[in-house]
């Protein structure tokens, strides 16, 4: 009797699309790895981004972490989630506890630590261990604080610091890392993570497809969490779902492992949300799941804010020189464009894009974040497009918006200004 042989989904349509790679456009084409370092033709007019080291700050101010031997084994470290200005949130998973908790205390005031009881998830269903979850709170808007993880009195893991976001309305600036396409422990990857590490920024926006093949909980786990979870200590990362990780139950490890702004609805409670980070509300959609129910939902958030900035985040791309989504297309961008939102970041196409801005809005697709990359061609449209591993760096301050494309051997290759609608020019009265 012969033996069938069962290969896994994803490799079966890798090897029909190496196939028919000859015949079929580049986005099917099998993804390439260490394309690092971008080709020259992007916009340099804001020069090199402003880098420096994302942990450098906080242990200078809370000091290097440490936990003695004899504690518990944390299985997934403490990340930050739904960080505002008076609260954040604090997960991780571990051992079961008898006492979880987490000290808290403003930086350089160790005396005044407070100490908050963590309750664990009934909702999440970790392969060992629990899922603990914590709230900090009161926060002061802006301020720096450092927190560690407890049993009682025994520290588990910490000391950390973050900070609470700032509040609307003062100009605070507001630095954003972006990437998406990526978790995959692949060279690529890595290439990327380490220009990661020397980027500054508040809180990062994820454009989808964050554990691959499939989205299984073992997969964010090790292609995520164990990537990235130094970084996500000290500052909230906040994805989109993409196609790849709704593979598992519905996305359901996706939804465990992030706790996220529930304000999208019952339909779209941790599908799409959205959040205020200072002068900057970010609305994240779901394009695995588009209808009237995101759509009314959409309308209604825009009509609600009065940030004077909004940055759009989605995993499809309504615009791109590769695959281009016209469902995503019809169902969101006349929504985006009506409520004159400036920036709208995409993955799934794994290049690197800046479109001509389509009816005032600038879509950027970022989905070279780690899982390899896929050649792209110039396409009506297309202002620049490479195929390059790569992050982006986003700073907003009061009247204007600057981006940097920063390739996985930190060379900035590409840049973009966005000056806010209405906003006097620099030297006007």
């Amino acid at each position: 009797m012969a033996t069938r042989l069962k290969l896994p989904l994803s490799l079966v349509l890798a090897a029909l699309c190496a196939a028919a790679a000859l015949v079929l456009p580049p986005s099917c084409r099998v993804n390439e790895l260490g394309h690092v370092r971008a080709p020259a033709g992007g916009n340099l007019a804001l020069g090199a981004a402003p880098l420096g080291a994302q942990a450098a700050r906080f242990e200078a101010a809370c000091g290097p972490p440490s936990a003695p031997g004899d504690a518990p084994p944390v299985h997934r470290p403490p990340y930050l989630q739904k960080v505002t200005t008076r609260s954040a949130a604090v997960l991780w998973v571990s051992e079961a506890l008898g006492r979880p908790q987490v000290a808290v205390w403003p930086a350089g005031a160790p005396a005044s630590a407070r100490v908050l009881a963590a309750a664990p998830d009934p909702t999440a269903r970790p392969r060992r261990g629990v899922q603990y979850q914590a709230l900090l709170r009161p926060l002061e808007p802006g301020a720096m604080y450092c927190y560690e993880v407890r049993d009682g009195r025994r520290r588990l893991a910490g000391p950390f610091g973050m900070t609470a976001a700032p509040p609307g309305g003062v100009g605070a600036t507001v630095r954003i890392a972006a990437l998406g396409d990526m978790g995959y422990r692949t060279s690529d990857q890595r290439a990327v993570l380490a220009q990661l590490e020397r980027t500054e920024f508040d809180l990062a926006l994820l454009t989808g497809d964050i554990a691959y093949n499939d989205g299984e909980l073992d997969e964010y786990e090790k292609n995520f969490f164990d990537v990235y979870g130094h970084l996500m200590r000290s500052a909230p990362f906040y994805p989109a779902a993409g196609n790849h990780d709704y593979r598992t139950d519905d996305g359901g490890p996706f939804r465990q492992v992030f706790a996220l702004p529930e304000n999208g609805g019952p339909k779209g409670r941790e599908r799409w949300y959205s959040f205020d980070h200072g002068d900057v509300h970010v609305v994240v959609l779901d394009t695995d799941n588009l209808g009237e129910a995101q759509e009314a939902w959409l309308e209604a958030d825009l009509a609600r804010n009065r940030n004077p900035w909004v940055i759009g985040v989605l995993h499809r791309p309504p615009f791109s020189a590769g695959r281009q989504e016209l469902e995503v297309r019809s169902s969101l961008h006349p929504i985006l464009a009506r409520h004159r939102v400036p920036l709208v970041l995409a993955g799934h196409d794994h290049h690197y894009e800046r479109r001509e801005p389509v009816d005032g809005v600038t879509y950027v697709i970022t989905g070279g974040g780690g899982r390899g990359t896929r050649p792209v061609g110039p396409g009506g449209g297309s202002a620049f497009a490479a195929q390059v591993a790569h992050h982006l760096l986003i700073v907003v301050e009061r009247d204007r918006l600057r981006l940097w494309a920063i390739d996985a051997t930190g060379a900035t290759f590409d840049t973009l200004e966005l000056a806010r609608p209405g906003a006097r020019a620099a030297g006007t009265p």
